[in-house]
């Protein structure tokens, strides 16, 4: 009997080390939305927009989400307690009113009704709020390049996109536009 008692402990401290059984299992995202003022604030979203998690990607933005547990609240009531926080702190304001959304997800249908929605939310938010928003809203498409620029500069998906355009549709231009200038800037100003 205390063989099997003590293969019993065994197996359930296995279990639990192991993570299995544990329920602990990483919920994946379907849709990653990026709100950039400064601060970039990432959110991502399982199938029925719910966040799986909330990412600060910038100390400004870890003084937006402070104390906030965003996890499996519905997108649009996440979406409602970060603006608000980001006018409380005053990042969004009458003068300082422009919020680049990106999204981003495989499904192109998805994408664009939940970037639909979202940017509509949040007009009627800051309007709330008495802001004459603008909203900048993109589909984001992660590459390399992308990826590169977020990991080097610490910014957003969505900023890094947004830089990338801008650069890329520039080529040509008499204006020549450096990465590293355009990083400094908020979305206001890009």
């Amino acid at each position: 009997m205390k063989k099997l008692k003590l293969w019993g402990i065994s197996l359930l401290a296995m279990f639990l080390m192991t993570g299995c059984g544990s329920g602990q299992n990483a919920q994946k995202y379907t849709s990653l939305v990026t709100l950039d003022i400064n601060p970039s604030i990432q959110l991502q979203l399982d199938d029925d927009h719910k966040v799986v998690d909330a990412i600060a990607v910038n100390d400004d933005a870890k003084k937006v989400l402070k104390d906030m547990d965003l996890k499996q609240a519905d997108a649009n009531v996440a979406m409602n307690a970060v603006l608000g926080s980001l006018v409380k702190n005053g990042y969004l304001n009458a003068n300082q009113n422009t919020v680049l959304l990106s999204v981003e997800n495989d499904d192109d249908q998805a994408r664009v009704a939940l970037e639909d929605e979202l940017s509509q939310y949040i007009y009627t938010t800051l309007k709330s709020y008495s802001i004459e928003g603008a909203i900048y809203s993109q589909d984001i498409d992660i590459d390399d390049d992308v990826e590169s620029l977020m990991n080097k500069y610490s910014i957003s998906y969505g900023k890094a996109n947004l830089i990338e355009d801008i650069i890329d549709e520039n080529d040509d231009a008499k204006k020549t536009y450096k990465v590293e200038d355009l990083v400094k800037l908020n979305a206001q100003d890009l």
